[in-house]
């Protein structure tokens, strides 16, 4: 969906696998299909003068039991908190790892056994991110975008028990430093195939050298002067 100026209710594609929401306005926000396995939202914000009451409402009503990636750019200018919260709040029990979902279509309801995990995940620019990866749906994603977030060589120490799967990082533009990262290439113990640390300003040249050194592949750009990052010892 691009520009949409008109709202589409895309619950009745029934076999609908991939939507991709990009400068559709909160009034128009969707309802979502259950058959979704792929959702991307991008540059997706409401107009001037506009509620998210539509937005509120859609993602109420959303049950997605086959969601396996989830990639948002935009949140309609809710929390991320709030977004997810909404966007999950139909599954018959948070706290478990599994559950099961009434499917609505008018009066008939539809069972379904078992939700599937979210694999990849990307959201930019989170304060809480150990609260965002609570979430039981994503206890079993391999890649995850964490760009612009609110984050350094702290908040890494939850990773491997909140995604104990994951083998693709992108942490850019955050203020992860090489303590952070030697803590994250040990402790997956060469399950990490990628890391993301384009504009990390606080990160080292040695860092970079020493995770590559250990198998994993990394990108590391940056615009200008950097190496600010204190060094850190590498050694095994």
């Amino acid at each position: 969906m691009h520009s949409v100026d008109f709202y589409i209710d895309c619950a009745l594609l029934d076999n609908l696998t991939d939507l991709h929401i990009e400068e559709c306005t909160g009034l128009c926000f969707p309802r979502l299909p259950a058959s979704l396995h792929r959702l991307t939202i991008t540059k997706a914000e409401p107009c001037p003068g506009q509620t998210t009451t539509m937005v509120t409402v859609n993602l109420q009503k959303a049950i997605l039991p086959s969601l396996e990636e989830l990639v948002l750019h935009s949140n309609y200018g809710l929390s991320w908190h709030t977004f997810l919260t909404l966007l999950f709040s139909q599954e018959s029990d948070p706290r478990s790892s599994s559950g099961t979902a009434k499917l609505d279509r008018g009066a008939e309801h539809d069972t379904v056994t078992a939700y599937k995990k979210v694999r990849r995940l990307v959201i930019p620019n989170l304060d809480d991110i150990s609260t965002i990866l609570g979430n039981p749906r994503f206890l079993e994603v391999e890649i995850l975008g964490l760009t612009e977030c609110t984050l350094n060589d702290k908040s890494v120490d939850f990773f491997p028990d909140m995604a104990p799967k994951l083998r693709r990082l992108d942490l850019s533009k955050t203020s992860i430093n090489g303590v952070g990262i030697k803590h994250l290439v040990q402790v997956y113990k060469g399950q990490l195939e990628w890391l993301g640390l384009d504009h990390c300003q606080q990160l080292g040249a040695d860092a970079v050298e020493w995770a590559r050194s250990q198998g994993v592949q990394v990108s590391h750009r940056m615009t200008g002067i950097e190496e600010k990052g204190s060094r850190v010892r590498y050694r095994h």
